[in-house]
């Protein structure tokens, strides 16, 4: 055998090798469906009903000036992003139904806000025009222009590291986060691609809030929003730190090459996403030194082979959207809890 041909052998072996356990991702993801199919169709008619009467859940917007909008706030006040549609109406339909009273929303210069209140805390909603951390960030430096919030909650759902110690649902809250940027390069004499994430840097909310934030879901049993007497669904929860990234995670390949470099560093990073960096970039964090942030997210994939749920194209949209409900109502559960200590 030439040296070629032995290369040659051992990219094949490499890359089947890849596929197999990019297969084990889907299939976990697949095999979590079938067997928690009912409350995941459940999350996702949840989902599906607000967006399809959302005027029964939110009022019609008011445009108001800065001033007049400030007077409508509580001394406490916790603005909440969401980043994709399902975050947005999960979040919004529980807000709804927790504050028992249809939500207020409001447009502030280019800016639209939907407003529910809580045991004399202001709940302030935003979402992003598009996902990643750029528009995250952007919005967050156009409302804190309008108001200063007490605390600031990234909520939705992430991809998970470790499908071994963690399921699917499984809700992390974060002590740290680290920021990269994915590089890539090709290695000389072969068709491989060589990936490398490139640190940005690593920032820690509030000591303290992680600290109660930790207590509280540590000994706290944390239920879905859909959970009932009947059909409870209890959601695991760590805290611990999270890599965040503006490049969609979905790759085996990509992921190992990530790992390799942060599993080193302990501890071990829980999950991943493409929001937070956004959160950490803004004036209000960055450069007013503001500690009073989280980012709550729950599992919905393992950040592998995304669309390879079904061979099937509306059968693949439909898991994927059944399953990130699903673990957004895991992420509400969680915050339904957090926001009791929160003064």
């Amino acid at each position: 055998m030439t040296d070629q041909t032995e290369m040659n052998y051992g990219m094949h072996l490499q890359k089947q090798k890849e596929r197999q356990a990019a297969e084990e991702a889907s299939e976990n993801i697949t095999q979590f469906y079938n067997n928690w199919k009912e409350i995941c169709d459940r999350a996702y008619m949840y989902y599906k009903e607000f967006e399809e009467n959302v005027n029964d859940f939110i009022d019609k917007p008011i445009v108001k000036s800065k001033e007049d909008f400030v007077r409508l706030l509580s001394d406490t006040i916790v603005l909440v992003i969401t980043a994709n549609p399902i975050e947005e109406a999960v979040f919004l339909r529980w807000l709804n139904h927790t504050t028992g009273s249809i939500l207020e929303s409001y447009i502030i210069g280019s800016t639209a806000m939907v407003i529910g209140r809580i045991d004399e805390k202001t709940i302030i909603h935003i979402h992003p025009k598009r996902t990643g951390e750029e528009y995250t960030r952007v919005i967050l430096n156009e409302v804190t222009k309008v108001f200063k919030p007490t605390y600031i909650f990234m909520l939705g759902i992430c991809y998970g590291l470790d499908m071994k110690r963690y399921k699917v649902g499984s809700v992390f809250a974060s002590d740290s986060i680290i920021t990269f940027r994915l590089n890539f390069r090709d290695e000389i004499g072969t068709n491989r691609t060589i990936y490398q994430a490139e640190d940005e840097y690593e920032r820690s909310p509030d000591e303290n809030l992680v600290n109660r934030i930790h207590f509280k879901l540590r000994y706290s049993d944390i239920y879905s929003i859909l959970s009932d007497k009947n059909h409870p669904v209890i959601a695991k929860t760590r805290v611990g730190r999270f890599l965040s990234s503006n490049s969609l995670m979905s790759s085996k390949r990509v992921k190992t090459a990530i790992m390799e470099q942060y599993s080193v560093r302990k501890p071990e990073p829980l999950g991943g996403e493409m929001e937070g960096a956004g959160i950490l970039k803004s004036y209000y964090v960055q450069e007013d030194g503001f500690k009073q942030w989280m980012i709550v997210k729950s599992i919905c994939d393992w950040g592998e082979k995304k669309n390879a749920l079904s061979p099937d194209k509306d059968t693949n949209s439909r898991i994927k959207d059944s399953i990130q409900a699903f673990a957004m109502t895991n992420t509400c559960g969680a915050f339904e809890e957090i926001i009791t200590i929160l003064e």
